[in-house]
């Protein structure tokens, strides 16, 4: 890919500064993060580095996993000895998982660490690794169709089963290992959940009982987002773990929006429908859902922000435009740290070319 002047050390500076859960005063920094040579790609999670994963297309059509970084680019994570992999989280330590085909027998989670794939899960059973947590506690699900079952997948290979109602799966899990996901309950409608080893599997709630619910991710302090169905549509939510209700985020303009990622600041990110039909990436900050489109500046022509899928605390953003290329928004540095910056670059320059003499 071709690599971005200067932005290693813009991305630092911005994730190390970023604003404490308000709005940029200058418009999001718009970055396109390239593919492994294929057409599309798709950006899934950050950390607090602003180390990207996601999915690609090769020159040859594969899809792949991919690692992003400032400094190195996006890096083709392999896979299990298959055709396939797709990587959906990355923690802080730099630990990612995923999901991955071998040689032979079914798609397996895997972690990836040290430069090395490892599958997770039972061998010959179909697994999935959706989110890792600080400690590298790893949720996901096992098993497939309504045999699919939440499950925690330790790095030692097995899995512990979260008891919650198949078909099922976990979706992100937190620092202190508090577990989110969706279940089936006896009706045969989805439930958002959240569990902990004491506390087993919990009903996360809904907007009626014969409308469903589904929960995608979780922060530091137990709140959840997802997205819920109602009357007229289908709505993102945020709710606290533990505490009753769910509040409706809203939509831009359309009928339906989901929430996908949610930072320890309490912002969330997703995708809703707007008035017009299509589908837009949002930014839910204070209380207000807000177009993503709107406050970013360097978008390519005819393009637009589809899906926001993951922010961290530094206020970076993941997701995917219209043209299925993987994007990283980046809070602009304020206009007199910015001359600073050059400022103390300039100087250096000036020193290793002293240097030289």
């Amino acid at each position: 890919m071709k690599k971005i002047f200067g932005l290693p050390l813009i991305l630092s500076l911005a994730l190390a500064l970023g604003a404490a859960g308000s709005l940029p005063a200058q418009p999001y920094l718009y970055y396109a993060l390239g593919t492994l040579g294929g057409g599309t790609s798709y950006a899934f999670g950050i950390n607090a580095s602003g180390q990207v994963v996601g999915e690609s297309q090769t020159t040859g059509g594969q899809t792949r996993a991919f690692l992003w970084t400032a400094g190195g680019g996006m890096q083709n994570l392999g896979t299990l000895g298959g055709s396939f992999s797709r990587a959906y989280d990355i923690n802080d330590q730099g630990q990612i998982v995923g999901a991955a085909t071998g040689s032979s027998g079914p798609v397996r989670a895997f972690l990836y660490e040290l430069g090395e794939m490892k599958p997770l899960g039972d061998s010959g059973v179909e697994s999935f690794a959706f989110g890792i947590n600080s400690s590298g506690q790893v949720a996901g699900r096992t098993g497939e169709d309504i045999n699919m079952k939440a499950a925690l997948l330790p790095p030692a290979g097995g899995y512990t089963l979260l008891g919650a109602n198949p078909p099922s799966e976990a979706a992100a899990i937190n620092a202190a290992g508090l577990v989110v996901g969706t279940l089936t309950n006896e009706s045969g409608f989805c439930r958002a959940f959240w569990w902990t080893p004491a506390s087993g599997v919990n009903d996360l709630g809904s907007w009626g009982d014969e409308y469903s619910s589904f929960a995608y991710a979780v922060n530091a302090y137990g709140q959840v987002v997802g997205e819920a169905e109602t009357a007229d549509g289908i709505r993102a939510f945020r709710a606290a773990a533990g505490t009753p209700g769910l509040q409706d985020l809203g939509a831009l303009g359309g009928s339906d929006s989901y929430a996908l990622g949610i930072n320890n600041l309490g912002q969330v990110v997703g995708i809703s429908l707007t008035s017009s039909g299509d589908y837009h990436a949002f930014l839910y900050s204070g209380a207000a859902m807000l177009d993503l489109n709107d406050l970013v500046q360097g978008l390519p022509e005819g393009v637009y922000l589809q899906s926001a899928r993951d922010i961290n605390d530094q206020g970076a953003i993941v997701g995917y435009d219209s043209d299925n290329r993987a994007f990283l928004l980046l809070v602009p540095l304020p206009s007199t740290l910015f001359l600073m910056i050059t400022g103390l670059m300039a100087l250096v320059a000036l020193g290793r070319r002293r240097q030289k003499k």
